[in-house]
C-alpha cells in the first residue's frame, strides 16, 4: 500500500509558492461564539494569515492534514472512486503552511481581512491554495464550513453530529424552493461568524481556550474587521446574495467593503435576492460556467446597483472547479477528461489571471476607487485569458 500511495503521490501535481510576497500560516479551529458566555462554538474555519516565518509555530498547535480522512471518504464516495486509490492521493499530506505566529501589519490598524464561502460539496479545506494565494498579498482570510446540507461534510458543534451532504430530488438541484432552507441557514451563519470576527478582533478573551483557540485569537485580533471582504463560489456566492438581501430588508448596513462573486449561480434564488448590492461587488466566471449560465441575471443586479458593480469578467479556458483544490487531485490530463480542468494549455497563467485579478478587485473595495481607475489597472492582465462583459 505505501508503494502504491507513492506512485500515485507523484502524479498529484504540486502546490506553487503564492505569487505575494508575504510567507504564510494556517490554522483549522472552530471560531468562538458570538455570546462571550454561550458554550457553543461557532463553524470550523480554516484560517490562512501572513505568518512570520522566522518565529516558532503556536505553542501546543499542531500542523493539520491536508484533507481530513472524513472529507476523502467523502469525495470517494460521492465520485465512486476506490477509496484506497483517492487515500493514496491525497492522504497523509500535511497541511502546506505550519500554524506559525502572526506577522504584525505594518499597518497600526492591523490585516484586512477576507471572508471566503464554499459551494456545494464544499469544505475548509477545499480551496486552500485560492486561499493561500489571498494570504501572501496581505489578508486574513477565514474559509467557513457550512452547516448546511449543502458541503461535502461537516460535523455540528453542538452535538458532533456529522451532516452530509443532502442529494436533491430529481430535477430539483437548482430549485428555489428545495435550496431556500439551505440558503437561509447559510445567512444565519454569515451573519454569526461576521458577528464572531469583530468580537474576535477586539482581543474578547476566551473561557478555558484551547491552544488552538488561543491561536486563532491572537491572529485575528491582529485584523483590521473595519477592512472586511466577503468572497464565495459558485452556491457560496448564492448564499451571499442572499446574506446580503437579509440585511437589506431588516435596514442592517453590511459590515463588509465588498463582495467578490465566484461563478454566481443565480440559479436558485427568486428575483428579490437579486436587486441592488448595498456596496462595493465584481464578478468573475470561468469559461464552462459562463457559457452555460452567461450574465443574463446579473445584469439585473448591475444594473440596479449603478456604479457600485466594479465589473463582470470572464477566464477564458477554465472549468468551474478553477479555483478549487481538485486541481491537485491527479493529473492534468486525467482532470481535463473528466470534466475538471478546462482547456486552457496553460492552467498555470489562468490561475496568475485569476489571482491578479482578485488582488485587483480587493484592493480597489478597501480604498474606493473609482471603476475607471480598476478598468486601468486590470489591463495589465493578458487578456487572451481575462475578458470583461461590462
Amino acid at each position: 500500500m505505501s508503494c502504491l500511495g507513492g506512485m500515485l503521490g507523484c502524479l498529484r501535481p504540486a502546490h506553487s509558492a503564492p505569487l505575494a510576497s508575504h510567507a504564510i500560516g494556517s490554522l483549522r479551529v472552530r471560531l468562538p461564539a458570538v455570546d462571550a458566555g454561550s458554550r457553543e462554538e461557532g463553524l470550523l474555519a480554516q484560517i490562512h494569515y501572513p505568518a512570520d516565518a522566522a518565529a516558532p509555530n503556536f505553542e501546543g498547535v499542531q500542523t493539520v492534514p491536508w484533507f481530513r480522512n472524513e472529507v476523502i471518504e467523502k469525495i470517494a464516495s460521492g465520485y465512486g472512486l476506490p477509496r484506497t486509490v483517492l487515500k493514496s492521493l491525497l492522504a497523509g499530506v500535511e497541511q502546506l503552511d505550519p500554524p506559525c505566529q502572526l506577522q504584525p501589519s505594518k499597518s497600526p490598524d492591523g490585516w484586512p481581512m477576507l471572508v471566503f464561502s464554499s459551494g456545494i460539496w464544499g469544505s475548509c479545506e477545499m480551496y486552500t491554495q485560492l486561499c493561500r494565494e489571498v494570504a501572501a498579498v496581505g489578508f486574513i482570510v477565514i474559509a467557513i464550513e457550512h452547516e448546511d446540507g449543502s458541503g461535502i461534510y461537516a460535523q455540528r458543534a453542538s452535538n458532533g453530529e456529522i451532516i452530509s451532504y443532502s442529494q436533491p430530488p430529481p430535477g430539483k438541484h437548482a430549485d428555489v424552493s428545495f435550496r431556500h432552507p439551505f440558503l437561509e441557514k447559510r445567512a444565519d451563519e454569515l451573519d454569526a461568524t461576521t458577528e464572531a470576527i469583530f468580537a474576535a478582533a477586539s482581543g474578547r478573551e476566551v473561557p478555558s481556550a484551547s491552544p488552538q483557540q488561543l491561536a486563532l485569537r491572537q491572529v485575528l485580533s491582529g485584523g483590521n474587521p473595519s477592512q472586511l471582504l466577503l468572497m464565495g463560489h459558485s452556491f457560496g456566492s448564492t448564499g451571499v446574495m442572499r446574506y446580503l438581501r437579509r440585511l437589506r430588508e431588516s435596514n442592517r448596513s453590511p459590515r463588509y467593503s465588498g463582495v467578490l462573486l465566484l461563478d454566481l449561480w443565480s440559479g436558485p434564488l427568486p428575483a428579490e435576492d437579486l436587486a441592488v448590492l448595498q456596496i462595493p461587488f465584481a464578478s468573475l466566471s470561468s469559461h464552462s460556467w459562463f457559457s452555460s449560465h452567461g450574465m443574463e441575471r446579473l445584469q439585473q443586479v448591475v444594473a440596479a446597483s449603478e456604479d457600485r458593480c466594479l465589473g463582470a469578467f470572464e477566464v477564458r479556458g477554465t472549468a468551474h472547479q478553477w479555483v478549487s483544490e481538485s486541481h491537485f487531485f491527479a493529473p492534468l490530463w486525467l482532470l481535463r477528461k473528466i470534466g475538471i480542468a478546462g482547456a486552457a494549455k496553460d492552467c498555470t497563467k489562468t490561475f496568475r489571471a485569476t489571482i491578479q485579478w482578485l488582488q485587483i478587485m480587493s484592493e480597489a473595495m478597501l480604498i474606493r476607487r473609482p471603476r475607471d481607475e480598476v478598468r486601468s489597472s486590470l489591463a495589465s492582465i493578458d487578456p487572451e485569458i481575462l475578458f470583461s462583459h461590462l
